[in-house]
């Protein structure tokens, strides 16, 4: 009678007879077919001094910014592969890359006056109350359409037969600009309110328009019990003494000059989140 084998009895799985024979004698010699410690290939480039080398340079010194190099220039310093030095990073030192953030810098004072109002705020609103907080912001947009760098080309077999009009990506020095005015809350946003910016300069006057014409309107909208919490940054029309008297005479309940922290747009949604969005995902460089 014909012998049958394993991989002819359990023809799906597509076992190699060797590997079955290798691992029914590897159980009947050790009682397990798991795979022994240090089996696999030695880990010759994690060396301890490597290793040693790698989380030094890695990470920029303290105080020193800019100090750390590359995981491609640490592979030519040690001699080692792109991949080693990778592992290195990842399992034994155990770091993770994160996005820098870009922000205005700040001076000691403004760090001082901003961690102030920081905490003054936190005592003085509750949970209940920033979820009635309106975030506004305005925001300047290029009517220019931005071009990734990285995406935008043009294929051809030499670059000197490729026409210029198709070769070159022209833009206007001075591209016109356009502000947007907007808020958002816990209950929602409010429309977007477009500024010409290009005729006249959003002083106190004109930003008082936009108040009462249209960015209170729809606060009132949003929060119809009427008890909103307005929020503006230090823009020179939001702390003009005309804009924070017309405030108080309509019987707003706002963050007040004195009271919102300087240089602060990661607190505001709209800086740290809206914008952004409608940029196209990209971080922006914020200013006040």
């Amino acid at each position: 009678m014909e012998r049958t084998t394993d991989s002819e009895r359990i023809p799906n799985k597509k076992w190699n007879p060797q590997s079955i024979d290798r691992l029914i004698r590897k159980l009947v010699q050790t009682g397990t077919t798991d795979r022994s410690k240090g089996g696999s290939r030695p880990r010759t480039a994690m060396t301890e001094d490597n290793i040693a080398e790698v989380d030094e340079v890695i990470v920029s010194q303290e105080d020193q910014p800019g100090t750390h190099l590359s995981q491609r220039k640490i592979s030519q310093n040690l001699g080692i592969s792109l991949g080693s030095v990778h592992n290195i990073v990842r399992k034994d030192l155990k770091l993770k890359a994160f996005k820098r953030i870009s922000s205005s810098r700040k001076t000691p004072n403004v760090k001082q006056k901003r961690k102030t109002r920081s905490r003054k705020l936190l005592d003085k609103l509750s949970h209940k109350d920033v979820k009635r907080i309106v975030f506004t912001d305005e925001k300047d947009f290029s009517i220019e359409v931005p071009i990734n760098n990285k995406n935008d080309v043009v294929q051809g077999t030499k670059k000197s037969d490729i026409p210029l009009s198709r070769l070159y990506h022209e833009e206007n020095r001075f591209s016109k600009k356009i502000m947007v005015s907007a808020g958002v809350s816990w209950n929602g946003k409010t429309s977007i309110h477009f500024i010409d910016t290009n005729t006249a300069k959003v002083n106190a006057d004109r930003y008082l328009g936009l108040l009462e014409n249209d960015l209170l309107p729809d606060c009132r909208e949003l929060h119809r019990e009427g008890n909103f919490i307005f929020q503006q940054d230090g823009a020179t029309s939001h702390t003009a003494n005309k804009t924070q008297r017309f405030l108080l005479t309509e019987n707003i309940n706002f963050i007040k000059k004195n009271e919102w922290p300087p240089m602060s747009p990661d607190l505001n949604p709209m800086d740290y989140a809206i914008w952004p969005a409608l940029r196209g995902g990209s971080w922006c460089t914020f200013s006040e």
